[in-house]
């Protein structure tokens, strides 16, 4: 089923286009490139992984447009709908200026949606709408301009402290031998002596005055011995049907989540609950993909982050990856690239500190591409900072606050402090007066100029 689209645009769509300003570049992009870009065969594609259904089926192509319009203004399913029907731009794109009722409902974004993403037509989709704006010019499209970004994806699953995350642990181990073996959970959890799974809390179970180290540390034996029986059910009950899924699976889980809230305890009694956060830290059982994240030093999230390519000053997503959260920005910086470079050369990039570790990012630089990031902030607890000496390298000078000069030479300055810096600097701030104080960084080293004796 194919989506009649009309290349021109009839008088009122005119009048619309004629009213638009800057901020609406895409909507009037997207009309005039929407028959190229739902060609024929491409419509045929959409058709061929998506078959519509319902009394009044809806064009594959319509829902894909629908779909680059959600991604552009972050709309949800229930809400596309609303401005299918009372929004003049989306309208105008769609072909249905003036029509009160939209043409699609929710369930067949989310039906449609996932068809998409099983063939990979989503990503020929952003593909053929960036050539377009690539071929076309349109949407502002020059030289290949792009910035990395990413951004925190909160996680489906709860995230749980040690002690909830053993024992729903267990919970899911004793459903899955369940379901292996035909016993009932109930039973099982009578015969294996799992007390502790009995009630709607483990905390409230084990019931200790939580305040105090020595019952904690005698509720948390208690804890391991119940999950070493459940174990031991399970080795005599299933037997071989332990190595296969969904057991298996359920007990590795059991392993990881003990391992890695959990170290031997010094002073000997078994374990205690670790110091510190586990680098690879699984705090969830029902997403167990998420991980414990940060933003910044300040801020912290579970889940994942969403790492994109877009591009700068047409703003087009070109990429998109998404990573546990624990999982540095570099390591998204590659496939984010290659998605880039699909599009042909990038002439510029611009990128976060945390993309600064990629190893492709130096073969950038060196293949001509301009790389801009933020520099780190400079701190040098109330003396001289770089950033108030005119570093030369290429003429081979360095202008110290006061406008002194001293030529840097062939000397090859390396990380740490050159004992000869002193008397090098010294000689060439002779006669300096700006006022008393001190630069540091890793490479070079300023003393006192009031220690020069150079400063009155």
């Amino acid at each position: 089923m194919r989506w009649e689209v009309d290349a021109e645009l009839n008088p009122r769509e005119k009048r619309l286009v004629g009213r638009l300003r800057r901020g609406s570049g895409f909507f009037r992009f997207l009309r005039e490139v929407r028959s190229e870009l739902f060609t024929d065969e491409f419509q045929d594609e959409l058709a061929t992984a998506y078959k519509p259904r319902g009394q009044k089926p809806v064009p594959p192509a319509l829902l894909a447009m629908v779909t680059l319009l959600q991604a552009y203004t972050g709309t949800g399913d229930r809400d596309a709908v609303i401005k299918a029907e009372t929004d003049l731009l989306w309208q105008l794109v769609l072909g249905i200026l003036g029509d009160e009722k939209a043409p699609f409902g929710q369930g067949s974004l989310v039906r449609f949606r996932g068809r998409l993403m099983a063939s990979d037509l989503d990503r020929r989709l952003v593909d053929r709408t960036v050539e377009l704006a690539k071929e076309t010019g349109g949407f502002g499209w020059q030289k290949l301009k792009a910035a990395l970004d990413s951004s925190p994806l909160w996680g489906a699953g709860r995230v749980e402290d040690c002690w909830n995350l053993i024992g729903r642990a267990m919970s899911v181990v004793v459903d899955a031998v369940a379901e292996v073996t035909g016993v009932p959970a109930d039973r099982i959890i009578e015969e294996a002596g799992l007390g502790v799974l009995s009630g709607s809390s483990i905390k409230a179970e084990l019931d200790i005055d939580w305040d105090e180290p020595e019952e904690r540390h005698a509720a948390l034996q208690r804890l391991l011995a119940a999950a070493e029986s459940l174990r031991e059910w399970v080795t005599e009950h299933a037997g071989d049907r332990a190595a296969e899924p969904p057991l298996s699976n359920a007990l590795k889980t059991l392993s990881r989540v003990i391992d890695q809230d959990l170290e031997p305890d010094p002073e000997g009694g078994g374990r205690r609950v670790r110091r510190g956060v586990a680098r690879d830290r699984m705090p969830s059982i029902g997403d167990p993909e998420m991980r414990h994240g940060r933003k910044s030093k300040s801020r912290v999230f579970n889940g994942y982050k969403r790492h994109i390519a877009r591009t700068l000053g047409v703003d087009l997503i070109l990429g998109a990856v998404v990573l546990p959260a624990n999982v540095a920005e570099y390591e998204a910086a590659e496939q984010l690239l290659r998605d880039i470079e699909r599009h042909g050369p990038l002439s510029e990039l611009k990128i976060d500190r945390g993309h600064l570790n990629s190893p492709v990012v130096p073969l950038l630089r060196q293949a001509g591409t301009d790389v801009h990031c933020k520099p780190w902030p400079l701190r040098n607890r109330g003396r001289f900072t770089k950033d108030q000496f005119d570093i030369r390298v290429g003429e081979g000078t360095v202008v110290c606050p006061a406008g002194a000069a001293r030529e840097i030479g062939t000397r090859k300055v390396v990380r740490g402090v050159n004992p000869e810096s002193r008397s090098w600097w010294s000689t060439g701030l002779a006669g300096c007066r700006a006022p008393a104080g001190r630069f540091e960084d890793s490479r070079l080293q300023f003393v006192p100029a009031a220690a020069l004796g150079v400063c009155s």
